[in-house]
């Protein structure tokens, strides 16, 4: 049985992803006038996005491959930044 290799985005996944972008530039023009959350918000943004670009790229290599295992790598600093990020008070 051949597998679906294409995984092209959902609308749901499209429609997920511009609800992040429009409330992470809500939150930046709310927060304008501190850096650090500022700093906080795009840090975060940019990691969810390398977050599931790093997802994606895993679940479309084939089993075994290095491309996986540098996908399923670069998958656990991401977390552990996010985790700690939204963790910290």
């Amino acid at each position: 049985m051949a597998e679906n290799r294409n995984l092209t985005p959902t609308w749901v996944t499209t429609a997920g992803f511009g609800f992040l972008t429009l409330n992470s530039g809500l939150a930046i023009y709310s927060a304008r006038g501190d850096p650090a959350s500022v700093l906080f918000v795009v840090g975060s943004y940019l990691a969810l996005l390398l977050l599931f670009r790093c997802l994606r790229a895993y679940e479309r290599a084939p089993p075994g491959s290095p491309k996986k295992e540098r996908a399923r790598r670069a998958v656990w600093p991401l977390t552990t930044l996010l985790t700690a990020a939204f963790s910290s008070p």
